[in-house]
């Protein structure tokens, strides 16, 4: 099987970008003896436009994205910069393709919104099949989309029929999005992320007397996951007790506005921005935690707190899109209204005084995971099954 693969996202063969789904789809795709072409995104920093290929099924043509990513920078001026960039993204992809024979491919698949147009207009004219995978929706229903222009590719995405959609099951509720916009549903797969099983090994922290509690936030540093909300509320915890500790996990645009915050409130001592981890990095940081904190405005199931659950850490989070529906309140976490930095506060500090309490919340989040959430290799090996049935039927 031949797949063509487009997307704004970064790839970069043996980094951690790899073991994003994306790398982790790829991977699993060439290790089971299928042909990849993927045109990825690239930074403006980097050159290159061929990467060096790490497999020899794997053509991997670099794209620069810098116009989409850098839309993140701009506070009034993003939407914009992000529809230019959108726009740009068609005719990028376009231009390569022209290059070598697409009729040998067997499938195109959109990874994203940003690839679906295009690859839809290719589909037609070359009479293949398309796969549209979206790793969840910022969308709403009933949303305004003209006095919205930043979510105007988002429509257009979600909106285009392929053979097949894969949506994930991130809590932002992206099946039904699908249903109301859609006019012909279409096949789709509403799949859950998978899980590392080495999560499930990780041995739960003993803290002992006197240590503070730690708490880790983790997810790229974007606006809308709200991770300077996340340090307020600690910022608030911290006045009332001075046991505690912060971890920020992750690198991304919000970087530097993060630090000035750190600054401001005096909490150079107390909040340690942590940057982009490896996995071998990820996993230790993760033991030496106790809470893992999450505020995100669209939903807070992903990857990081499928993790957190999974390596029987206490949960405490907003309760924000189908958040509840993997949280179950006093029992395998704690939830808080969301945007109420203060009750986020007052957990933490009650957290801090009852240790027994963050253990009970993370055997429950553990046993939670388990029943939950599935291996990587299943998840991965049933998506190929979907492929492997459309290409050849």
């Amino acid at each position: 099987m031949r797949i063509l693969i487009a997307t704004a996202l970064r790839y970069d063969s043996g980094k951690a970008l790899t073991y994003l789904p994306l790398g982790r789809l790829i991977n699993h795709l060439l290790n089971h003896g299928h042909e990849i072409c993927l045109l990825s995104g690239r930074s403006r920093q980097s050159n290159r436009y061929y990467n060096t290929p790490s497999h020899s099924r794997l053509l991997n043509i670099q794209l620069n994205t810098s116009l989409i990513e850098e839309a993140a920078n701009f506070r009034y001026l993003g939407s914009m910069f992000r529809l230019l960039g959108w726009f740009v993204f068609q005719v990028q992809v376009i231009l390569p393709i022209t290059t070598f024979n697409l009729r040998k491919y067997d499938l195109l698949y959109a990874y994203e919104i940003e690839a679906v147009p295009v690859l839809k207009l290719l589909s037609m004219l070359y009479r293949k099949k398309l796969i549209t995978r979206f790793q969840g929706t910022i969308v709403k229903e009933h949303v305004n989309f003209i006095m919205t222009p930043r979510l105007i590719p988002h429509y257009i995405a979600l909106r285009t029929p392929s053979s097949l959609t894969i949506m994930t099951d991130d809590g932002t509720g992206g099946d039904k999005i699908l249903k109301a916009i859609r006019k012909k549903e279409g096949r789709v797969e509403f799949l859950k992320n998978g899980i590392d099983e080495i999560f499930f090994k990780i041995p739960r922290r003993v803290r002992t007397a006197g240590a503070p509690l730690n708490i880790f936030t983790c997810g790229r540093l974007v606006g809308w996951k709200n991770h300077d909300k996340c340090i307020r509320a600690f910022s608030l915890a911290l006045q009332r007790t001075g046991s505690i500790r912060l971890f920020v996990l992750g690198g991304g645009p919000e970087m530097r506005r993060l630090e000035c915050l750190i600054r401001e409130l005096s909490l150079r001592d107390y909040v340690l921005l942590m940057g982009h981890l490896n996995p071998t990095e990820l996993i230790k940081t993760i033991c030496d935690c106790d809470v893992y904190l999450t505020s995100y405005e669209h939903s807070n199931v992903g990857k990081t707190l499928m993790e957190a659950m999974a390596s029987g850490k206490a949960i405490l989070a907003t309760d924000t899109g189908e958040t509840s529906r993997f949280i179950l309140h006093e029992a395998s976490g704690i939830l808080c209204p969301p945007n109420d930095m203060t009750c986020i506060a007052t957990q933490i500090v009650r957290l801090e005084k009852d240790r027994a309490l963050v253990d009970s919340l993370g055997v429950a989040a553990r046993i939670s995971a388990a029943e939950s959430f599935s291996p990587w290799s299943e998840r991965l090996s049933y998506e190929q099954r979907l492929l492997e049935s459309l290409a050849n039927c």
